[in-house]
């Protein structure tokens, strides 16, 4: 019989994940720009590093769940002091950064977006309403957020995977022969981008599962941590195998998954449509959330605090989606490493003084 207690287990494990896999499918994982750039240059030997990129989000997923639930501090920056000490501020100040770069280049993407879906309606107002409706989403909390994503995650990933694994089995498999040769740094540089590809996604992720795990069970960090990373690699090995098969038009595409779906047929379209705004929306609201609950250390209002961070955003997406990912996602993938290691090397000082003490 189930009880109450496995119910809740369930859910609980259930809304981490989706809300871990909502934060990473922005709007380059969604397009599949971002994929290709880290993954494409190495054909089907990029499943293995796939699967690699899939333990280590699985890894990173569980120590910092694992992390917010033995802590359970009020103020993130109290476990940002004590991993990182008298530099505490730096890095606070270098994820507030990365941030603020990850919800300009959500903004700007909903714009341009908005370009394919409605090509004659005004782009900058689609940007401004997919702000307006974070916004509401944010001031309600870490719970808000949870329970939009738990509706819209499972929705983004069956319509990616349809239109990825429809496109599979009707097209005829390309020649790679555009693809760079294989020397004996291959794999260095295969490994090292893979790991860059895991922590730039990761400085975002991180602090929402420290949130996340503040309240959850025992069992929670275990099992959503294993059910986040599957989706997210499930969703990483269709979509690489989708662009390879399509060939270099595809691959050297801006929008891959667009070319995808247009190819499967119009209806597809908008299916992408809706998954790539999906993406950019559930990403969005993650940023605004965390550099809000920050902002509210030095303004009271939540509501004040959120609207400050959107408009912020906004006025630096007018930058402009290929600029800001080109010129400001290598730098929040350097960050992103600084900070998952600190953490993860604190957590296992504090884990084994625990233990010591014990």
């Amino acid at each position: 019989m189930t009880t109450n207690k496995n119910i809740n287990l369930k859910r609980d494990y259930l809304v981490i994940a989706f809300t871990f896999v909502g934060t990473i499918i922005g709007a380059g994982f969604a397009s599949g720009r971002e994929i290709v750039r880290f993954f494409g240059n190495y054909g089907y030997w990029s499943l293995l590093l796939i699967l690699f990129a899939g333990f280590l989000f699985g890894y990173f997923t569980y120590v910092m769940l694992d992390l917010g639930r033995k802590r359970k501090e009020q103020n993130i920056t109290e476990i940002t002091k004590s991993a990182f000490g008298k530099h505490f501020a730096l890095v606070d100040f270098l994820m507030l950064f990365a941030y603020l770069i990850g919800i300009a280049a959500m903004l700007s993407a909903a714009e341009s977006l908005s370009l394919i879906i409605f090509p004659n309606f005004p782009s900058f107002i689609f940007s401004i309403i997919t702000g307006l409706l974070s916004i509401f989403v944010v001031v309600g909390g870490i719970e808000r957020l949870s329970k939009v994503n738990f509706i819209l995650v499972p929705l983004i990933i069956v319509l990616m995977l349809f239109v990825c694994i429809r496109y599979i089995i009707i097209s005829p498999i390309a020649e790679l022969d555009f693809l760079p040769a294989i020397n004996w740094l291959t794999p260095i540089t295969a490994i090292f981008f893979a790991m860059l590809y895991v922590f730039m996604n990761m400085q975002i992720v991180s602090e929402i599962m420290i949130i996340s795990g503040k309240k959850s069970f025992l069992k929670t960090p275990v099992l959503a941590s294993i059910l986040g990373a599957l989706l997210v690699t499930i969703c990483l090995a269709v979509v690489i195998c989708a662009v390879l098969i399509g060939g270099q038009s595809v691959f050297n595409s801006d929008l891959p998954i667009v070319v995808i779906s247009l190819n499967v047929g119009n209806l597809a379209g908008y299916i992408y449509a809706v998954v790539m705004w999906g993406g950019i929306f559930s990403t969005l609201i993650a940023g605004t959330l965390l550099i809000s609950v920050w902002l509210q250390t030095k303004i009271k209002s939540k509501w004040l605090s959120v609207i400050i961070v959107t408009f912020a955003g906004y006025l630096l997406s007018l930058i402009g989606f290929e600029n800001i990912v080109e010129s400001f996602y290598p730098i929040t993938g350097l960050i992103g490493t600084i900070y998952v290691l600190g953490i993860t090397v604190d957590y296992y000082k504090t884990k084994k003084l625990n233990e010591n003490i014990k």
